[in-house]
């Protein structure tokens, strides 16, 4: 067990697609991380109205996002169905790192047409910050166990 974030999704549209990564991107910017947009169409100009997916250059698109540099990146793949699944740890990033995740994920949970989300910390499911911590100690005295080589009971 440690502090890995599993999510997964449907979107109903395009449109949500779209309002999806706006969300994304503000996010990214209030908080200063870095992101990039990936498998877009490639008209950025807008000069071409959307295609539908039966014409999408690239079979997946999203937007990666770096919480820290000590965490996975949050990566929000999506597949030609509009679909998605994927996990963020954050278990070597400081603990804000896994609460701005959480924060992400709550943001953009209603765009969802089916979201659901499992914590290994349970903080998505009960909001408890003091459990959380209580997780994260844990891993990091189990991985203190294995660098000086005692077995893990």
């Amino acid at each position: 067990m440690g502090t890995t974030i599993y999510f997964e999704g449907g979107l109903a549209s395009i449109e949500q697609y779209e309002k999806l990564i706006h969300t994304v991107m503000v996010f990214a910017e209030e908080h200063n991380l870095p992101f990039l947009l990936f498998g877009v169409n490639p008209d950025p100009l807008g000069t071409v109205p959307f295609q539908p997916k039966e014409s999408w250059l690239c079979p997946i698109q999203g937007i990666f996002l770096q919480p820290d540099v000590h965490s996975d990146p949050l990566v929000l793949e999506f597949d030609a169905d509009l679909k998605m699944k994927n996990r963020c740890s954050t278990q070597f990033a400081n603990i804000t790192v896994h609460l701005l995740v959480i924060e992400l994920l709550r943001r953009i949970q209603p765009l969802f047409e089916n979201f659901s989300v499992v914590d290994e910390s349970e903080y998505w499911e009960k909001g408890d910050l003091q459990l959380l911590q209580k997780k994260r100690a844990a891993v990091y005295c189990g991985h203190a166990q294995i660098q000086a080589g005692n077995r893990l009971n």
